[in-house]
């Protein structure tokens, strides 16, 4: 898998790199935005192709133990509100509201945690999220104790879930048919990787047509007075 991947990221690399130098050298004034257009979604596709490797990747190392979380001890707040603004105005162009709801103190447990694994949970599941919630409707990022772990909540008010669909939703490559064309079925079973990687657990509460909630949790190292940044 390592040798495929990697013999796939070879021209992909060439592809991102040529519609790169092809866009620099592009004069807008002369017409060329048509060009420009096909050009931004060949580099859309591309970096759509890298993702999806590195999530193939990413479920091997699982699969045969290859994985390894770098944990430190870290506030998780802060990774929330770094990746929020930026997922806001995606939120807002489908006019879907996307709201924050601390229910610890400034949420001061801190947790010991592998950063940029655990954004990976939470862009995916609030991704998935703005996906299949219709517009006008509204999204919550929810933190609360749960006893010796903070368990975060991302909950939508989409068309919600079947049981049946709940119950092979973390298997990997599993995409439900009403949503077959809109993911590779891995993005879920990685989450659940992480999660467990950290000691803690993931699921969902969902019901036809009350929406669902995504819940995971991460044991807690210690509460102290300040927060702290990771």
């Amino acid at each position: 898998m390592a040798l495929i991947t990697h013999d796939l990221k070879n021209p992909l690399s060439a592809i991102a790199m040529s519609s790169e130098l092809l866009s620099a050298q592009i004069d807008i004034d002369e017409n060329h935005s048509k060009d420009l257009i096909i050009l931004k979604s060949i580099t859309t596709a591309t970096k759509r192709m890298f993702h999806l490797i590195e999530s193939i990747l990413l479920q091997k190392k699982m699969e045969f133990g290859g994985f390894i979380v770098k944990k430190m001890n870290g506030n998780v707040a802060t990774l929330i509100d770094e990746f929020f603004s930026i997922l806001e105005p995606i939120a807002a162009r489908k006019s879907l509201a996307l709201e924050k709801n601390y229910l610890l103190p400034a949420l001061k447990l801190i947790c010991n945690f592998d950063r940029e694994r655990v954004k990976q949970v939470f862009e995916n599941l609030i991704e998935n999220a703005i996906k299949f919630t219709p517009s006008g409707r509204k999204i919550t990022i929810q933190s609360e104790d749960d006893g010796k772990s903070i368990r975060f909540s991302i909950t939508d008010t989409g068309p919600g879930m079947t049981e049946e669909t709940i119950s092979h939703l973390f298997t990997v490559y599993y995409q439900p048919k009403v949503t077959a064309h809109q993911g590779t079925g891995l993005g879920l079973s990685i989450c659940k990787g992480i999660v467990e990687a950290h000691g803690g657990r993931i699921w969902v509460d969902s019901a036809p047509g009350q929406g669902a909630s995504f819940h995971f949790t991460l044991p807690v190292l210690e509460q102290i007075q300040n927060p702290v940044t990771a």
